[in-house]
């Protein structure tokens, strides 16, 4: 039921951003179906990711696939406007505003030592006990010899390059 109710919202999203989109950047109806698709089976795996067994987890593990996804879908719209230059403006500003990728990871992307960052609470020095940012920032060349590190908000194994 919820899967046919969100279906629904997609497909007037869509159908809105084509009626009031300018036709100049939208050159078929297959763009449409294709922005569609990947919302709907990105929405089916984050929900794999939500009702999967949290058993024998820590509390904070039953999060990070979640954080996973979401860090890959921020990361596959930002190559493919920046890098890539696979889509047009238009569309990447659709994607930011309906929030199918996140805005504000993508500007710390943008800035020099943050490339790699995998989510904004390992920036944030509030959610830390000393005021500091997250283990997974500090670099493996400054870590000890075969310590394994891992995020307690995502899971990351290091993302400071």
């Amino acid at each position: 039921m919820q899967f046919l109710m969100f279906l629904k919202c997609v497909m007037n999203k869509i159908h809105n951003f084509h009626r009031h989109a300018q036709h100049t950047f939208l050159t078929s109806p297959k763009l449409i179906c294709c922005q569609c698709f990947c919302l709907i089976t990105g929405w089916i795996i984050l929900v794999k990711a939500e009702t999967e067994s949290h058993e024998g987890k820590r509390k904070v593990e039953a999060l990070w696939p979640i954080f996973k996804i979401h860090n890959q879908k921020s990361r596959y719209i930002y190559d493919l406007f920046h890098r890539r230059k696979a889509i047009s403006r238009e569309l990447y500003d659709f994607c930011l505003q309906e929030k199918i990728a996140d805005q504000n990871l993508i500007a710390k992307w943008k800035k020099q030592g943050y490339e790699n960052l995998c989510c904004l609470r390992c920036i944030q020095t509030r959610d830390t006990n000393f005021g500091t940012s997250c283990i997974c920032r500090v670099p493996k060349s400054k870590l000890e010899e075969g310590r394994i590190v891992e995020c307690v908000h995502c899971g990351c194994r290091g993302c400071s390059g």
